[in-house]
């Protein structure tokens, strides 16, 4: 018997092959051309899958939407008060950190592999180093650069300057 895990209820699944092996199929057809040794649900919309020949990761989002080929991918922690449900998935590029919402649409691309927070569902948070509190880059939620200081400073000084109380 065939061993399936259902990604998004009947409509995306994962089912695995004789090799141990997982490929991705959505409505009958594979969605995927590659098979994955390793699933894992990041969100309740995005699930990321490896592939051990590439060593990379790829995404799939209940809309059936895929991206290919990081380095890494995870949640990025939550600071503040969030008033929204949505979620976020930041990836490891080669060159950079990117980050999209669970819908599948990519948001942000920040130079640099950082690990990434969002603040107050307003802002994408660049965590550099830590001394006794953290060292940040603030960024808009499109990657717009705001400011840069420990957490709390950087914090104020980016609603200010996008003028929020």
């Amino acid at each position: 018997m065939t061993h399936v895990v259902k990604l998004f209820g009947d409509s995306i699944i994962a089912e695995q092959t004789e090799k141990g092996t997982y490929i991705v199929k959505g409505d009958g057809r594979q969605l995927s051309p590659f098979e994955y040794s390793e699933i894992r649900q990041l969100t309740p919309k995005c699930w990321a899958l490896f592939r051990p020949e590439a060593k990379r990761y790829d995404l799939i989002f209940a809309s059936g939407a895929m991206q290919f080929g990081f380095q890494f991918a995870y949640v990025p922690e939550k600071i503040g008060r969030s008033r929204k449900k949505k979620n976020w998935v930041a990836v490891m590029l080669k060159n950079g950190t990117g980050v999209y919402d669970d819908d599948g649409n990519f948001v942000a691309f920040l130079p640099g592999l950082v690990n990434v927070a969002i603040a107050e569902d307003k802002f994408i948070v660049a965590l550099l180093w830590a001394f006794s509190e953290p060292y940040v880059k603030v960024h808009t939620m499109w990657g717009e650069f705001l400011a840069e200081g420990f957490l709390i400073e950087a914090l104020q000084k980016a609603r200010e300057k996008v003028q929020i109380g």
